[in-house]
């Protein structure tokens, strides 16, 4: 009897033993596989959030080459920006660009959801903290996050020129709460998610169960394309944690038999960690993959500019081959004609023939300098000091040689010298009395005057001449390539002379902006930069 139940005290204490061992061993191996579950969910959701911020910062790129492309043109220039993605993206509450050196400023809020918006001084001055914090960057950076009066926590992102080499700074202000409402989107459902910048809780969704294991709470940093690095914390919430835990394990102290349910129980488990595992990796993959194809459109678009600008050089350098050929030609016989016919053509005839002569060597000379502001203008270059004076009358001399029309009052004041590259300052200011002398041929008065005035303390040089003028709205639009002044259909030339000199102006860092009055003449004023005065 009493060896009886010493067995069966013995055989339960063993069935004791192997299930507390079993049940223990289970447990574990429970713990461990919600872990690697929680572990492969909260590596793909961190993976996911840093492929689309960066999204987010993409779209935004994608604006500041948008505004310092078309910002410096007429509005009905503007490419159209469907395939600017900003939009599609929650949170953004401004978007602002602006391009000191021209003046040019646009913003894109809720109230105005459009990208060609000019705000009024009032509204810029809102502004001027985040312009000034701008102005100390050198390079492109996100800030944050900052705490508003109304609670809401917000970032900063700030694309400079210093950095990127494109005009104009873009300044946008997001809402972490929405933005990354939306980047997460339906990301691990049933989990509680927190990201932290610098320690501090900038979006919260769900909450954790409480009591968790430790290896059921993951974390991990995330660093975006900016630099800026978040910690992204993944946790099971209630329901989550309760669906996790396998009754069936607690089964095996009440029976053996429930062993193998329980086995069962575990190898779907197994199947189900598997599946996130293999889900995880595959969107590394896809991750990946979508980095290399986005490299590869980088590659081959910049593979297509640089095409694209071999052909404009290519084609301006044939067009003046091919120009200059005929033109040789023309001045070789002209020559031929003064000195084998000067007498047949008689004082009237050399003239004349003078005139075309003088004419062909201002076109091959305006070929000449076309030419070399295309090379310039690729190219580096050093300023010189110029004779200002010096330089306007001999080049007034020039054009007005070829001058078939009334007689020109040219009247060029005493100016200062300026630092300047000289080919460029050249073309400049053939282009400007070029222009002038164009637009006054209908005057029975012709004058053209080139002197300076003072702007804040700085010299402001101006071309001022008394010929058909135009209208304030013109302003704008003037220094547009093809633009031309109404009522100009009879004066030759495309349109590009002043967009020729806005470019020249715009290679030394300098200002050129019109004014005109129909019928009243017109007067244009130039800075060469910041470097472009001699003191």
């Amino acid at each position: 009897m009493i060896s009886r139940i010493l067995l069966a005290v013995l055989a339960s204490a063993i069935v004791a033993i192997a299930t507390i061992v079993i049940w223990t061993g289970l447990k574990e191996f429970e713990q461990a596989q919600i872990s690697r579950i929680a572990e492969a969910e909260s590596y793909a959701a961190r993976s996911r959030l840093v492929k689309n911020v960066d999204t987010l910062l993409r779209a935004l790129r994608d604006v500041h080459i948008y505004w310092s492309t078309f910002g410096h043109l007429p509005r009905d220039q503007w490419a159209d920006e469907a395939s600017i993605e900003v939009s599609h993206f929650e949170g953004v509450e401004l978007i602002l660009w602006t391009e000191p050196t021209d003046e040019l400023r646009f913003a894109r809020t809720d109230a105005h959801p459009v990208f060609d918006y000019r705000p009024s001084d009032k509204e810029w001055a809102m502004y001027m903290a985040l312009l000034e914090r701008a102005s100390e960057l050198s390079e492109d950076a996100i800030f944050g996050p900052y705490e508003t009066k109304q609670g809401r926590i917000q970032f900063e992102v700030y694309f400079v020129p210093k950095y990127n080499r494109l005009d104009g700074t873009l300044i946008t202000i997001i809402d972490s709460k929405k933005a990354l409402n939306h980047l997460l989107g339906e990301d691990s459902p049933g989990f509680a998610i927190t990201v932290k910048a610098r320690d501090e809780v900038i979006f919260q969704r769900g909450e954790a169960a409480s009591d968790l294991p430790n290896l059921w709470m993951r974390s991990g940093m995330i660093e975006n394309s900016l630099g800026a690095v978040w910690e992204v914390s993944h946790a099971p919430t209630t329901e989550l944690a309760k669906s996790m835990r396998t009754p069936a394990i607690d089964a095996v102290l009440l029976s053996g038999v429930a062993i193998a349910v329980l086995i069962g129980l575990l190898v779907i488990e197994t199947g189900r960690a598997s599946s996130r595992a293999r889900d995880a990796i595959i969107a590394q993959a896809e991750l990946a993959n979508l980095n290399r194809e986005l490299e590869a459109q980088v590659a081959e678009r910049t593979r297509d500019l640089e095409e694209r600008s071999r052909d404009l050089v290519t084609i301006t350098d044939s067009v003046s081959h091919d120009l200059r050929n005929p033109l040789n030609s023309i001045s070789a016989n002209l020559q031929l004609l003064e000195q084998q016919f000067a007498s047949a053509l008689g004082n009237d005839g050399m003239q004349v023939a003078q005139k075309m002569s003088s004419g062909v060597a201002q076109m091959t000379e305006i070929l000449d300098r076309l030419l070399g502001l295309s090379v310039v203008s690729n190219a580096e270059f050093e300023r010189e000091r110029l004779d200002m004076k010096e330089m306007a009358q001999e080049i007034f001399e020039e054009l007005r040689a070829s001058e078939s029309g009334p007689p020109v009052d040219f009247l060029a004041e005493d100016v200062p010298d300026a630092l300047g590259e000289p080919v460029l300052v050249q073309t400049l200011l053939m282009n400007l009395f070029s222009n002038a002398l164009k637009y006054t041929r209908s005057k029975s008065e012709r004058k053209v005057v080139f002197a300076i005035e003072h702007v804040d303390g700085a010299p402001v040089y101006y071309v001022q001449d008394n010929g058909i003028g135009f209208s304030s709205e013109m302003a704008e639009r003037i220094f547009a390539a093809y633009e031309r002044l109404p009522g100009s259909n009879q004066a030759e030339g495309l349109g590009l002379g002043l967009n020729i000199a806005s470019r020249v102006i715009r290679r030394h860092q300098g200002r050129i902006w019109a004014e005109g009055k129909p019928g009243q003449g017109a007067t244009f004023y130039f800075t060469l930069g910041e470097e472009g005065v001699v003191t």
